[in-house]
Parts: structure tokens; sequence; C-alpha cells
């Protein structure tokens, strides 16, 4: 019996925890490589409906605007998803070519912040150390993402920032 209640503690702890920086980092080292190299090695994922739905019935806000909000999602995860993927193709279109030309990126860090008046949302910015012959500068990338209790999801495209 109590090795019952071990494993069940055990798989509670794995399968739901909070989000650390730590998460955080392998989050933006994620999207850095999605954008950067040209085999990626680590992606993050587009958020599916059913886990937008589970998002939106943390948020805290009435049934009725919950209702609304998946209504409308309904309608737009399609166009939503494909801006996501037109962007990302875009990006790694010119990080090939910057690649190829002897540009490295080395990530530097990720920092969040909550999004306002919601649960497990936030706008993320990633930065990295751009490197090219002579030329060293800190470039970022933004991006909205939901944690799902024991992973990140995009939630919405990925922006350069200089």
């Amino acid at each position: 019996m109590k090795y019952l209640f071990l494993l069940i503690t055990l798989f509670t702890i794995n399968v739901a925890h909070a989000q650390t920086q730590e998460d955080f980092d392998e989050m933006g080292r994620k999207v850095l490589s999605m954008v950067t190299d040209s085999v990626p090695t680590q992606t993050l994922q587009f958020i599916r409906r059913s886990e937008y739905f589970e998002v939106i019935d943390k948020q805290p806000i009435s049934d009725n605007q919950k209702s609304i909000l998946k209504q409308k999602l309904n309608v737009n995860l399609s166009d939503q998803h494909s801006v996501v993927q037109n962007s990302l193709t875009g990006l790694r279109e010119t990080y090939e070519v910057e690649r190829k030309e002897g540009a490295t990126f080395e990530y530097h860090e990720t920092i969040y912040e909550l999004m306002d008046r919601s649960v497990d949302t936030y706008t993320a910015k990633t930065t990295y150390l751009y490197k090219s012959g002579k030329t060293q500068t800190l470039v970022s990338f933004i991006y909205d993402v939901a944690w799902l209790g024991n992973r990140f999801v995009l939630i919405g495209e990925i922006k350069e920032d200089f």
C-alpha cells in the first residue's frame, strides 16, 4: 500500500509541477534551436485545440467569456497556426543564410512575464549572442507560451527583436 502511495505521489509530481527558471531556459533553448539550427534538435510545439480549451478553462474569467473565447478559437486556430508556421519558416530561411555565412548563435537567457490577468500564459523573451566575423550583438525572440502543467507550448508567433 505504501508503494502504491509512493508511485501515485511520484506520478503526480512528474505530471504537473510549477514552472521554474530551468523550464523557461529549456523552452528558450528550444526556440533558439527551432530558428537557428539546420536540423532543430529541440522544438516547441504549437498548442492544440484541446490544450487551448484547458488553458482557457483555467483563466479567471466568467464562463460566458470562456465560451466566447472557445468559439473564436474554433474559427481562428487554423489561421493562427498558419501565421506561426509562416513566421517560423521566414525566420529559419533568414538564419540559414546567416549560418551558411559563418554566423553562430549562443543562448544567453530567457526572461518572461505573466500575461495580464491570466493563469499560466506568458510573454517570453529569449536572448542570444549573434556572432558573425567581428560583429557580436545580443538579439532576442519574443513569443507567447502557455504552461500545460509539465511543458510549454507556443500560443503565438515568434518575433525577432534587436
